[in-house]
């Protein structure tokens, strides 16, 4: 037991158990998946009806198949941080109100003037939950008309980072010295700690909660 007590004395095991604390919360707040991206235009002129989704039919790019020309749709299938851009070109017969929207609630309108080919465009970042849907759409009651031969009116979109938004809770308690109190995280002095007879048990104890959680993911 005393060669144990020794090799507690000179290894900083606080440090060591911090550190996996801090890999535990960088797994549980952000990791890399698999890329999300779409860019869809239309390919020809474009009468869209009063409240309708804007179907954009010409695809560019759709890498994760989350955005369909047949709704119009994008639905999200992660949570994390996106960049929707939306484009738009009336054509010279009326202006045009489009907006973005996020679940049926309007996040940004894009407006285009009748009489020539106006050019109006909007950039958002959004931070999207797993199943949100994002569209475009008419915003008046009357049918709107789009000019375009594939290259003005632009629907588009891209995962920037996933995230976890769920809310971990750890509780992880250690005794103090006296042993009258428990405290979550309690900043244990390692040197006083291996003269007690709980420190096998203790680096026992956080390692197995460790693994633990880690086993979860």
């Amino acid at each position: 037991m005393w060669l144990v007590q020794y090799v507690f004395s000179f290894f900083d095991w606080d440090q060591w158990w911090n550190k996996q604390l801090s890999i535990i919360a960088s797994i549980f707040t952000g990791y890399h998946g698999r890329p999300i991206a779409f860019t869809a235009l239309l390919s020809k002129d474009t009468v869209v009806g009063g409240k309708a989704v804007v179907k954009y039919d010409r695809i560019l790019t759709n890498v994760g198949g989350a955005y369909s020309p047949i709704t119009g749709k994008f639905t999200v299938p992660y949570t994390g941080i996106y960049s929707i851009s939306c484009s738009l070109t009336s054509h010279p017969d009326n202006s045009v109100h489009l907006q973005i929207t996020k679940n049926g609630n309007k996040l940004s309108i894009l407006y285009a003037a009748g009489t020539t080919y106006p050019l109006s465009g909007q950039t958002l970042e959004l931070l999207l939950r797993r199943g949100d849907k994002i569209w475009i759409q008419n915003v008046r009651a009357s049918a709107a008309k789009l000019h375009d031969g594939g290259s003005y009116n632009l629907f588009s979109g891209a995962l920037i980072k996933r995230v976890r938004m769920r809310h971990v809770h750890v509780h992880i308690y250690s005794w103090n010295i006296a042993g009258t109190t428990q405290n979550p995280l309690t900043r244990v002095s390692w040197n006083k700690l291996a003269n007690s007879k709980l420190s096998l048990f203790y680096v026992f104890y956080r390692t197995a909660i460790l693994y633990f959680f880690l086993n979860l993911l």
